[in-house]
């Protein structure tokens, strides 16, 4: 039973870890499963990395997706990294997305400050100028300021990147450096 969960909540949860000295793999992932009986909700979420010692690549992942058949919400996320711990080159992406089954409305928010709507419209936002653009299928175009509701969902996107980068310059402090697939205790 999950306190605080509103009712019986099943779970489940598997992992791996993984480290081969013939082909320098190594890694780990964990899958967790949630199902709340009284209020219908599922949950599915996974991690893992994979390190290989003699080359250098590293990848990793990080997302999940939850549904409510009570009210009908579907909304999920990523996150992902491929790079050189050696070379220190690499890239990272994330985007996520709420729909709603009940009105067949949604938004999805991706790589760049991209966001699409359920017409197909995609918006995109400009960091550095603090513009606007649209994109109906016919090329990016100019717009004048979107709606309230996407206008804070972007705010709050730069707050989270702000804090991201204020934790990770943080974490250097402890001299060693976080690693996934562990555990909370």
């Amino acid at each position: 039973m999950c306190t605080g969960c509103g009712g019986n909540t099943a779970y489940s949860r598997t992992g791996a870890a993984w480290a081969n000295p013939y082909t320098g793999n190594y890694g780990a992932a964990t899958r967790g499963a949630y199902h709340n009986t009284e209020t219908g909700r599922s949950t599915l979420a996974g991690r893992g990395y994979n390190t290989n010692i003699y080359s250098g690549n590293t990848y990793g992942y990080r997302g999940g997706v939850t549904y409510n058949p009570n009210t009908g919400i579907v909304a999920g996320g990523g996150a992902g990294f491929v790079g050189n711990i050696y070379t220190g080159q690499g890239a990272a992406g994330r985007g996520g997305f709420i729909y709603n089954t009940n009105t067949n409305a949604g938004i999805a928010a991706g790589k760049n400050n991209v966001y699409a709507g359920k017409d197909g419209t995609v918006f995109r936002y400009n960091r550095d100028s603090g513009s606007w653009s649209v994109n109906n299928g016919n090329g990016w175009k100019p717009v004048g300021k979107p709606e309230p509701k996407l206008q804070n969902q972007q705010q709050m996107r730069n707050k989270g990147a702000q804090r991201t980068q204020n934790f990770n310059s943080m974490r250097g402090f402890g001299g060693g450096r976080m690693r996934g697939g562990g555990r909370r205790r």
